[in-house]
């Protein structure tokens, strides 16, 4: 019965993503630890900098927002892909969705992931990790899931929000630099969004939420 009810909301998850809205305040983001790493508890605590190559990284998905309307205060589904440098090895990939539709084994694969119950607004939550070996400076990178053509996040009521493709969805999709730059946390509590082609509409309070954090 539990896999009938996290099928029947995959379904809803992915019918809704069909009809999408740019809603500004939730984001998909990427941090970077190592095996013995721990799950942030705030958007503030995301590494998005690695200086190691040549060891197993771990990358974990991480999706944050705020200002979701009652009674859909939290998301329920994700849709996403994941990119790296084709000469970096694949050590391993863990969907922590309750259900989740497609592996990320490949640059470029993509997943759609639905949780049984409502995951509330009250910290970041974890959709999956990706173990990966750097063999040279690269970025790892949210993208569009390669079937859809879009990344975006379901809430409560099913009712999904884009992040990409910009300048439609909100801009908020994060990256990890190895050995090349500072990378981007998208989280709102934390900055404006990665992409600057964001669309108009995104919210102008994410200044004063960050505040909150420090």
């Amino acid at each position: 019965m539990r896999r009938l009810l996290l099928v029947s909301i995959l379904v809803l998850c992915v019918a809704a993503m069909a009809h999408a809205q740019t809603l500004p305040d939730i984001a998909i983001a990427l941090h970077v630890d190592n095996n013995d790493g721990t799950v942030p508890s705030f958007c503030n605590e995301f590494v998005t900098s690695w200086d190691y190559m040549f060891v197993p990284s771990y990358f974990y998905v991480m999706i944050c927002g705020h200002l979701y309307a009652p009674p859909a205060a939290g998301f329920q589904g994700v849709e996403y892909g994941l990119t790296w440098p084709l000469d970096w090895m694949w050590c391993g990939w863990t969907s922590y969705a309750d259900i989740a539709f497609g592996d990320i084994v490949a640059p470029g694969d993509g997943t759609i992931g639905a949780w049984a119950d409502c995951q509330d607004e009250t910290h970041p939550y974890l959709a999956g990790i990706l173990c990966l070996m750097p063999m040279s400076p690269g970025r790892v990178s949210v993208t569009v899931h390669p079937d859809s053509g879009v990344a975006q996040v379901a809430d409560c009521d099913a009712v999904a929000s884009l992040v990409l493709p910009i300048p439609m969805g909100n801009g908020r999709a994060g990256w990890v630099d190895v050995l090349m730059g500072p990378g981007c946390n998208p989280c709102p509590c934390w900055g404006p969004p990665c992409h600057p082609e964001y669309s108009p509409v995104e919210s102008q309070s994410w200044g004063t939420i960050k505040a909150l954090y420090q």
